[in-house]
């Protein structure tokens, strides 16, 4: 028998295919092994990761052996677990994601729970409409809608495969008539003006980029590559980001880790107030938050003065 293949591992229990299905991945030097075995047996079986050992002396069936052979296959090519199972769960919601998308990450959720915080401490204040930039999946939109059944939800995207996928999302969980998806660059297929408007851009440096592990390289580049600094779209959106937003509307922004004091800078320059730069659970600068005090580009307040 060889055991290197993880479909002829032997007695089929689910605690002797976990370990083994650790060690295999393991062996190849991937993320999270212990991980990864788990969540694929608990896709293919169907059960939670805790049942999978409290019943470790269960039979795993032979088509579901076969299956969980096929998945730590490409799990071992260092595939993100979420793309192998063509799923991932983001605040409650089970998403389909693939490669053609960003895998929704913990900080997203975090950004999207801060919003939904301010938005109930400020109860007279509808937010009737609300912009998420480069949608992806549609994570953070389908969040928003099932948290506001009231407001009225605009997504872009640049990238039609990811409308696709943003798409059958939406259907998935009932928000097709509550979300408008539009396809074009950043803000430029808004047609009007929002309350408020959410975005997770691309913010990694290159530097970052080749510093990263090797689950990146499945993910669409052009959803993490945020120029040389990192800061190339998160300052064209921040820039262009008073002509979309009523004023006193919000704007909500994921960022890079040592991003932070520049973008606070350069949402003052815009014309935003009440601007907050939030940590993650790690400590570091992850989320920034203004206030449009004041109508109009930065060009237009500058040309103002100017005439003054």
């Amino acid at each position: 028998m060889n055991q290197e293949k993880p479909t002829q591992f032997g007695l089929r229990t689910y605690g002797r295919v976990l370990r083994l299905g650790e060690r295999f991945l393991k062996e190849r030097r991937c993320g999270e092994p212990r991980a990864s075995a788990e969540f694929l047996l608990a896709h293919v079986t169907g059960e939670g990761r805790t049942n999978l050992h409290l019943e470790r002396d269960r039979a795993l069936g032979a088509r579901a052996y076969r299956a969980y052979g096929s998945l730590l296959k490409l799990r071992a090519r260092g595939m993100p677990v979420s793309y192998v199972v063509k799923e991932h769960q983001f605040m409650g919601l089970r998403l389909r994601v693939s490669p053609m998308v960003l895998v929704p990450r913990p900080e997203t959720e975090l950004l999207v729970e801060k919003v939904l915080a301010r938005v109930k401490s400020e109860p007279r204040r509808a937010l009737a409409t609300v912009f998420d930039v480069g949608t992806g999946s549609g994570c953070i939109a389908i969040a928003i809608a099932a948290a506001m059944p009231g407001a009225r939800i605009f997504a872009s995207d640049a990238s039609p495969d990811a409308l696709k996928v943003a798409r059958a999302n939406a259907a998935a969980h009932g928000a097709n008539g509550q979300i408008r998806f539009l396809r074009g660059d950043l803000l430029k297929p808004f047609p009007s003006k929002c309350d408020l408007l959410i975005s997770n851009p691309p913010y990694l440096s290159r530097e970052d980029l080749s510093l990263a592990p090797p689950e990146l390289r499945w993910e669409p580049r052009v959803a993490l590559d945020g120029g040389p600094s990192g800061r190339d779209v998160l300052g064209r959106l921040i820039s262009e980001a008073p002509g979309y937003v009523n004023a006193g509307g919000f704007l909500a922004l994921e960022i890079g880790e040592e991003q932070g004091s520049w973008v606070e800078g350069r949402l003052s320059a815009a014309g935003f107030d009440a601007v907050e730069v939030a940590r993650d659970d790690c400590g570091v600068d992850r989320f920034a938050f203004a206030r449009l005090r004041r109508a109009g580009t930065v060009r237009e307040r500058e040309t103002a003065g100017a005439n003054g």
